[in-house]
């Protein structure tokens, strides 16, 4: 009889240990997953900031080439044309990286945020670069 109590007493120990192991477990998880949405929205915000600034920078530089359209001469104006035809394709492919992080789901965010900042970077790249062609066409039209 003893022992039959004792197994009885085991069992019940072990069921109890089992649940409050379980019940840990599922508070850690959930615990990792506050951690995991919080590293994903702040990665999320830092991203948007970052394109949000760079398109505030390409319409600036469109702004300021749309003023010299104004008082180019006709082959500055084909040239100042063609750049902000760069930069209206550029400022697209930002706006397109924005809606994406927009949209992104956790499941599709390491894909969206390694694509928006290849975009970022590409683009940051090419509108740097074209900004050095812009300022040497205002520079040889002056």
């Amino acid at each position: 009889m003893k022992t039959l109590l004792r197994i009885v007493v085991s069992l019940a120990l072990t069921y109890m240990l089992l649940t409050l192991m379980q019940c840990s477990s599922s508070t850690t998880k959930n615990n990792e997953t506050v951690v995991v949405r919080d590293d994903l929205e702040r990665e999320r915000k830092e991203l948007k900031q970052d394109l949000e600034q760079l398109r505030r920078d390409i319409d600036e530089k469109l702004k300021l080439v749309d003023r010299k359209l104004e008082v180019a001469s006709d082959d500055a104006k084909q040239r100042l044309k063609e750049a902000n035809k760069e930069l209206m394709e550029e400022k697209g492919e930002v706006e397109e990286a924005l809606d994406d992080v927009e949209r992104a789901t956790e499941e599709s965010w390491s894909d969206v945020r390694e694509g928006a900042q290849d975009t970022f970077q590409y683009v940051k790249r090419d509108f740097n670069e074209l900004g050095d062609r812009i300022r040497d066409l205002f520079d040889s039209a002056s």
